[in-house]
Order: C-alpha cells, then sequence, then structure tokens
C-alpha cells in the first residue's frame, strides 16, 4: 500500500502581531511633526505599508526622540510615551512632550596645554559658541582629542571637562594635563619562524 502526505502551506497568523494605526505628537514647537517622525522607527501607516508594533521599539524610540532633543540643547525636556490598543490588531502611540528651555554654548576656556595652543585646538575641537549645547557632540570631541594626544606620545593625557550653566548660556572649562611625552625606542620581535623579521616590522 502507499501511505500519501499532503501539506498545503499558507500564512502562519500570529495572535499577538499588532500594527500602528497612528502616531500622536504633542507639545513639539521647536521641530515639526515630520522632523520627529523622521527619527522614529515605529511608521505611520502608509498605503502599502504598516510597521508591526513592538514594546522595544516603542521605547527605543522615546530615547531617541529625547536624545535628540537634549543634542539640540534642549537638556531639561522631558518626554512621555504611551500606546493604546484600538482593538486586537491596532495601536495608537501617543507622544507627549515638554522641551523646556534652550540652552546655548556661551563660551570655552582652555587651560594646561602646552603641546598645541589655542588656536589650534579650538579648531580641532570645533565647537561654535552661540549655538545650541550639543552634549554628546563635547564628549565626543573631548575623546577624539584625548586621542590625538596619545598619538604624539602623550601616554598619560588627562583631560578635565567642567560645565557650567547659568541661565540658558553654558560654559565648558577644559583643564589639560599633558603629562610627559614617550618616544619609541625598539621593537623586539620573537617567536618568528617562517617569517623574516623584516617583513613583519614594516607592518606595525
Amino acid at each position: 500500500f502507499t501511505i500519501l502526505f499532503i501539506i498545503v502551506q499558507g500564512l502562519v497568523v500570529c495572535s499577538d502581531l499588532r500594527f500602528v494605526s497612528e502616531i500622536k505628537i504633542n507639545g513639539n514647537e521647536a521641530f515639526s511633526d515630520l522632523e520627529l517622525e523622521k527619527i522614529l522607527r515605529l511608521k505611520k501607516p502608509k498605503l502599502f505599508s504598516r510597521s508591526t508594533f513592538s514594546k522595544k521599539l516603542f521605547n527605543k524610540d522615546i530615547l531617541n526622540i529625547k536624545s535628540f532633543y537634549k543634542s539640540n540643547g534642549f537638556l531639561s525636556v522631558q518626554i512621555e510615551g504611551s500606546y493604546k490598543e484600538i482593538d486586537i490588531r491596532n495601536v495608537v502611540i501617543e507622544i507627549n512632550i515638554i522641551e523646556g528651555e534652550c540652552y546655548y554654548l556661551n563660551k570655552i576656556n582652555i587651560s594646561g596645554n602646552k603641546l598645541y595652543d589655542n588656536d589650534w585646538l579650538s579648531n580641532f575641537i570645533s565647537i561654535k559658541t552661540n549655538s545650541p549645547y550639543n552634549p554628546t557632540y563635547v564628549r565626543k570631541k573631548i575623546k577624539e582629542l584625548k586621542n590625538q594626544y596619545l598619538n604624539d606620545g602623550k601616554l598619560f593625557i588627562n583631560i578635565i571637562d567642567e560645565i557650567f550653566v547659568e541661565d540658558k548660556n553654558v560654559s565648558i572649562r577644559l583643564t589639560i594635563a599633558e603629562g610627559k611625552t614617550y618616544y619609541l625606542n625598539n621593537i623586539n620581535i620573537v617567536g618568528i619562524v617562517d617569517v623574516p623579521e623584516k617583513f613583519v616590522t614594516r607592518e606595525l
């Protein structure tokens, strides 16, 4: 006798699958809905596409909007997000924003630098005064400056950054302790058997 198996493949429907049907943004004045929606991973429904709702992505979107505001000088911004299931398949997202004041970078004071003068450091850091204060960018530039010192042999470079806030103005004070300059004296390579040492050292 013969046994015949007939398998019909079809769509697997997940009972927990939900879609974003609407995104409401309230309280934003400095940035338009369109500007903020570009940051979101979850999107408003379009003609032929809909975002699958995910609580993980929802929480990330709230954090991303908060980071966006802070990077544009809104240090005390408050973001509150919520979502509501309007039926078993559709979710409405609501984002409420209290922007607060925009803080501007007033000045940067640098001390302790000997290897580089203030003009060189100002050009390297390239942080514009009288522009919205961006703490993320400032941290990034300080890290790059430290790496620059390390590349020039300042192995124990230490950069202390202090932030002062008065009204809506932010001042930065960078105190640099350069330390000694260290030079490469010699390279010893051991354990090479099949490769000539000159081929290894030229790659260093």
